[in-house]
């Protein structure tokens, strides 16, 4: 009987810690971002199982990866894996891709709050309308002027993505003239 009074003391405990990270995922992580569960042993799996039956939606956007240890060697290792980076380079692709749909919705439409070609995004960046560049990365290396309108944007509050050459969405944004924006405002 005491063990297994223990044992029920244990996957309370358990269920606690779960619970915070739970409450931690909640209150500070975008809803759209993937999450990274990483390290030895099996309480990342337990968790995945946990987040699977009692919250879902969190579950969708876990991503399990292992480290040979809990210290910050195992942290730097999971940085630093070939894994990870073909996570996070997918991901940033996937939400490049999302930006791409919304600038050819635009451009479809109205195209007020959307721009390409060098010259109108020289416009818009000179209103300080730009709220996302997308630029192919091999732009950077061929356009002296890219570098100056990047900075710009950034000094604005705009977000830059780069799209690399070896991809799909690279043709798509090379049909637009290598670079494109998303708007907060129409500009004339």
């Amino acid at each position: 009987m005491q063990n297994s009074g223990k044992k029920v003391e244990k996957e309370k405990e358990i269920i606690g810690f779960f619970n915070e990270i739970v409450s931690v995922i909640e209150n500070q992580i975008p809803n759209d971002s993937i999450i990274l569960l990483g390290g030895p042993g099996f309480v990342k799996e337990n968790l995945q199982k946990y987040l699977q039956k009692e919250k879902n939606s969190i579950f969708k956007r876990i991503k399990i990866v292992n480290a040979s240890n809990a210290e910050k060697s195992g942290v730097y290792e999971l940085v630093k894996s070939d894994e990870i980076k073909s996570m996070l380079e997918n991901e940033k692709i996937h939400s490049i891709m999302g930006d791409m749909e919304k600038f050819l919705k635009c451009a479809s439409t109205t195209g007020k709050l959307c721009a390409y070609g060098l010259e109108n995004i020289e416009l818009a960046v000179k209103n300080s309308a730009v709220e996302k560049l997308i630029v192919v990365d091999s732009l950077l290396r061929t356009n002296d002027k890219i570098e100056d309108l990047i900075k710009k944007v950034k000094s604005q509050g705009g977000e830059i993505s780069f799209v690399p050459e070896e991809t799909s969405l690279a043709e798509q944004v090379k049909s637009f003239g290598g670079i494109i924006a998303l708007l907060r405002f129409a500009i004339n």
